[in-house]
Order: C-alpha cells, then structure tokens, then sequence
C-alpha cells in the first residue's frame, strides 16, 4: 500500500476529488443497444441477450417462472429464515421513514400543503456474476421501494448460463419482488427505459452495474428519472488512537473484494501504523481480485486535525472510523459514517441504507432512502373566506411580475 504523507497526501485529495466517471467512451459501446431496444422492443432485446451472453433464448425464457422460484426456495432451505430476519429488519427501519402529509387547515374549513405519493412502478437492476449475487443490493432497494408503497418493483439481472443464483431469487420472494427478468447491464436499463410489448416502462430505474450499465444510466436519464452513481465503489479506512491494526487490515481486505476498481484509502494519524497495517496486509492469502484491489490501496499520513478537511474534500461514499478522536467531527460531505462498526454489518445486517452515492454524488446526497420512491404533491382547498384574504396578494405578485393576464383573472372573478 502506497504511503503519502503532507503536501503529496493533500495532492492525492484534490486530485481524486474530481474523479467522476468519465463515461464518453463506454456511451458510445452503450447507444446501439439502447436504440435497438427502443426501436425494437423485444425483438431487440432478445437479439442482444443473445448476443451478449452467449444464450439461445425464446421471450417467455426471460422472466422467472413460478416454477423456477419454487425450485430455487427448496434449494435455499432454511436459510430463507435468515433472509427474512434481515428482510424484517431493514424493513422496520425504513417504515419509521414514511413521511406525513403537511397539511394546513384553517378555521374555515381550507386547507393546503403535500401530500406524498408512492411512484407506481420502478425497475431495480442487480449484477451478478458467476461468484457473487448481490443479495444485499437487492433488499436495500426493493424493501424500501415496497415500504413506500411503489406498486410494482421489477427485478433485472444477467442471465449468468440462463439461470439468477437460487439465493437471489429467494431474496426476490421475500423483499415482495413482482417480477424478475433475466435482463441484465444495459439491455436492461434500455428495457426499464422505454419498456417494451411484454414489459412495461417503469418511473424511475435503480442499481448498481459496471461502467457499461452506468453508462446507459446516462443515456436515458433525460427520459426517464435514475438514482444515482454507484460504481465504483468507495472505501475510506480511518485509523486513529486506540485502532487495532488488525481490524483496520481486515476492513480493507473485505472491502477489496469488491474489484480493482474499488477506490481503497487508508487515512492515519501514524505512518508506524501504516507500517503495522502493511504488514497484516503482507501476510494475506486470499484471492487475485483482493491482492490486486489491495496493490492499489492508498494509505494518507495526516495530523487528526486535518482529517475531517481532507474527507470532506474527498466526498467519498463510506468512511469508517476505528479509534478515538473523529467522533464529534463534522463530516458531511459522505454517504455513510460508521464508527468502529465492521462495514460488513452496515452491508448485510443493520438496516440502514446500504445503497451509497459514488463519484463525488456525497457531496449533494447519501444513501438511497424511502423518499427516493415517492414524489410530494401540492394540494390546496380554499373556501371564499381565505380566497378573498389571498387573492389582492397574488393580485399584486402577478402585476409586479408583469403578469398582467394573472392579475387580471383575480380581478374578474372577485374572489
């Protein structure tokens, strides 16, 4: 793991601080699939699944059968228990999340403010890929989409060999998932997008995928609302007074399972515990994808003071702080803050929002939350009473706009 201490650490900072995903290149690979989808509908999307995975596919061998979710629950066994454990707690959390309507009423009998409102149906892609199936990524957007209320939650995935990882399914029956597509990358946003003869559009498309899939993100967010980046991913490490070097090289070695592509930041306020750090690291036995994550970790040798600047510059999706003297910092450009808590438990088991801006998002946005699957609607029911008190305001707004047709209309009325 590199070591920058000083002046070269600040450089880093500001260097990274502008990392958002240059995508040009991968739109370009991206369009054909999304005009060929759009223009073609299923048709389309049967070309290019077979195409891009290698499958001789017919339409009805997209979605998942009742028969293929009954055989993959009997290969779960008793482990569904654990995934609905897990399910019911994510889900309690996000229920204390449901917003009230904001009315105002007045003695008259008017009334006025929002009302919130479930959006009807979103699309939630889920990579996989011969070693991983990202159950997690599922429950922490399809559970709060349905605690919401969202009517309709599609599920899209790779067909990985013609088949979802049984577990995956499983996952999908118990976050209460209508319907599950093998439809993946970005076949599928192209599919969620503009919808096609056997599967309707949907509101607004979630997930995390490869550049490719954020790529087509872009492309169809001027049509349809997306979340937000979430790829690659982003782990900052701090290590301060008091950590244990064993668990600061664990929390990097568990997050650099993730890929090569994770950005992996060590921040300390001792270079003998960068050392420390290093050594545990050497000593790993673990596969390539974590070695080679890990050949790219970054270690930043910074004066405590320093470090609440320095991540607040950096925005990164997640900080995790093990030792003493952060806990009343004021970070708030990031998407998650665990203080000496395993990130592990905040992807699987707490319950709080696990789906985590990237590419500087932090800086305007955190997790995805239960707002993120419902819209404000304004009402208002005025009775003559509270018309007439509001009416030689609006009167006069609209005349200093130069709305003269505005004001006008108040006038002819007379209310």
């Amino acid at each position: 793991m590199k070591v920058l201490k000083g002046s070269e650490a600040w450089k880093f900072l500001t260097e990274t601080e502008s990392r958002e995903i240059m995508l040009a290149i991968y739109r370009e690979s991206v369009q054909p699939i999304i005009e060929e989808v759009k223009l073609r509908g299923d048709e389309g999307v049967i070309d290019q699944v077979r195409k891009y995975y290698g499958l001789d596919v017919k339409l009805s061998d997209l979605e998942v059968s009742k028969a293929e979710m009954d055989d993959a629950l009997s290969k779960v066994g008793k482990d569904i228990n654990l995934l609905e454990e897990t399910a019911e707690r994510i889900r309690s959390f996000y229920e204390k999340q449901i917003p009230e309507n904001v009315i105002e009423r007045w003695e008259d009998g008017s009334s006025y403010g929002i009302r919130w409102v479930p959006l009807e149906r979103v699309g939630v892609h889920v990579p996989e890929s011969g070693e991983y199936a990202y159950i997690s990524n599922l429950f922490y957007t399809a559970i709060p989409a349905k605690v919401a209320g969202v009517n309709e939650v599609f599920l899209f995935t790779p067909p990985v060999g013609g088949r979802v990882n049984p577990y995956l399914l499983a996952a999908a029956k118990v976050a209460e998932v209508d319907r599950v597509f093998k439809i993946g990358g970005p076949i599928a946003v192209a599919v969620m997008a503009y919808g096609t003869a056997t599967i309707p559009a949907v509101q607004k498309i979630f997930g995390s995928g490869d550049v490719f899939f954020m790529a087509a993100k872009q492309i169809v967010a001027p049509d349809v609302p997306v979340d937000f980046p979430s790829n690659p991913p982003e782990h900052v490490v701090v290590a301060l007074h008091g950590a244990d070097p064993e668990i600061v090289a664990w929390e990097l070695i568990a997050q650099a399972e993730h890929g090569v592509d994770t950005l992996l930041l060590l921040i300390a306020h001792s270079e003998d515990l960068v050392d420390e750090v290093n050594r545990r690291l050497a000593d790993l036995n673990s596969s390539e994808i974590v070695k080679e994550a890990l050949r790219g970790a970054v270690a930043l040798v910074l004066p405590v003071e320093e470090m609440e600047e320095a991540i607040n510059v950096l925005s990164p999706s997640r900080v995790v702080i093990y030792g003493d003297g952060l806990n009343n910092a004021n970070l708030v450009n990031v998407g998650q803050v665990l203080y000496n808590t395993p990130s592990p438990l905040a992807d699987y088991a707490i319950g709080i929002p696990q789906r985590l801006p990237t590419s500087g998002y932090s800086r305007r946005r955190g997790g995805l939350t239960i707002y993120d699957f419902m819209k404000a609607v304004s009402v208002a029911r005025l009775e003559e009473n509270l018309r007439r008190k509001l009416a030689k305001v609006a009167e006069r707004l609209a005349e200093m706009e130069g709305m003269k047709m505005h004001a006008e209309f108040l006038r002819k009325i007379g209310v």
